[in-house]
């Protein structure tokens, strides 16, 4: 059975050329267009496309762009398109999109990517990706531009040529002008760097696979042991793992997050989450407050807490009827119980246990109606709620 791929073709040298040569190697094709309604010219180029297409024998796919689409064009344009490929593969059950990005777009990604600053887990473009849950696939990182319109010219591939160039992009419109510039040399030295690049991502990913952190939170220890040539990686891939679109970080944002987990203490705000280095464990949490109001003792269970009717002494408590309603609740600033031996700060009795931040803020504290901390878990009760006879058993969770 034939391998059945979806082939994007805008009109373009590029494209066409991709279509031609997938049709050469045998694959079966169904080729996607979208017509951008953006020039006088795009009815005529999404005609030639389909014309092209039926003349090698192969499926034709087309849709009209909706220019209410949300967002930026540039942005709502490429959630457009990929939202069509990813129909259309699942419509003939396709093994993913075909796109014409060659070694010049190659190229021009790599300097942008060297100019950001931004940690990327690959330099350039990667022949085989995923995108909106599909399989996209680049055969062409190999040709260049140049050796793309002369074989179309050779072979009369037909192609339209988009004067307009409606890519807005400033910065790569100017590398495209200096790649545009280089002499040959150049270009082949550059070429060669990206591709020495690649093979040392492909070692460093190698690397990073064996020592993938799984866990949140996870022991420094564990961190420690790993090649500093991985660590950026490393790390970078965890905070993904968990939520935090960590691609966005430069270099330097990710140096300083190691820095904390090698001082090892310290709190960085990202985004919603809170990147936590404590008493030998780094974690990656969220809000994870909570507040149960109870106005009468029931026996239950939350993802916070049990009450049970029996239980060990400390975990032990003794309620009235003018204690309620009570609210068992996470840690809040200035939070103090009374007990025998004195008054205890909540603070001082996390930093006498040894307690990791990430755990102070999930840890269970009950308070009576008049605001009074009569319950911390670990702590026990305070002194006006002990008793040999405890109404309820308080199990932090």
């Amino acid at each position: 059975m034939e391998e059945k791929w979806i082939v994007a073709v805008s009109g373009g040298p590029d494209s066409m050329y991709l279509l031609n040569h997938l049709h050469q190697k045998g694959y079966g094709l169904v080729v996607a267009h979208v017509n951008y309604k953006m020039r006088p010219e795009s009815d005529d180029e999404a005609m030639l496309v389909e014309e092209y297409t039926k003349e090698l024998g192969h499926l034709f796919e087309s849709i009209t762009f909706n220019k209410d689409f949300p967002g930026n064009f540039q942005k709502a344009a490429r959630d457009f398109r990929y939202d069509f490929f990813s129909d259309l593969v699942g419509k003939y059950n396709a093994m993913g999109v075909a796109i014409g990005h060659h070694l010049d777009d190659d190229l021009e990604t790599y300097i942008m990517q060297k100019e950001s600053k931004r940690v990327t887990d690959w330099p350039g473009l990667k022949s085989l990706t995923e995108i909106k849950g599909i399989k996209v696939w680049r055969p062409l990182l190999h040709i260049s531009k140049k050796e793309i319109l002369n074989y179309c010219e050779s072979h009369g591939i037909p192609y339209a040529i988009d004067k307009s160039n409606f890519e807005t992009n400033y910065t790569r419109n100017r590398i495209r002008l200096e790649l545009s510039k280089l002499d040959r040399k150049s270009k082949q030295l550059l070429t060669e760097e990206l591709y020495q690049e690649k093979e040392k991502q492909i070692a460093i990913n190698n690397l990073v696979l064996s020592h993938k952190i799984k866990d949140n939170p996870f022991r420094i220890e564990n961190f420690v042991d790993i090649p500093n040539e991985v660590k950026h990686t490393v790390l970078r891939n965890w905070l993904v793992e968990y939520g935090i679109n960590a691609y966005d970080f430069t270099y330097e944002h990710i140096a300083h997050l190691i820095d904390l987990i090698d001082k090892g203490k310290g709190i960085e705000k990202l985004s919603d989450y809170s990147f936590i280095v404590s008493f030998d464990e780094v974690c990656l949490q969220g809000d994870v407050s909570y507040r149960y109001k109870l106005n009468r003792i029931t026996y239950h269970e939350t993802e916070h807490y049990k009450l049970l009717p029996t239980g060990e002494t400390i975990e032990g408590l003794t309620l009235a009827e003018d204690d309620f309603p009570i609210v068992i609740r996470s840690p809040e600033p200035g939070d103090k119980i009374e007990m025998r031996f004195g008054t205890k700060r909540l603070s001082r009795f996390f930093i006498d246990r040894k307690i990791p931040i990430h755990e102070r803020k999930k840890w269970l504290v009950i308070e009576n109606c008049v605001k009074d901390i009569v319950f911390v878990s670990g702590l026990g009760c305070d002194v006006h709620h002990y008793s040999n006879n405890p109404s309820v058993f308080v199990i932090k969770l």
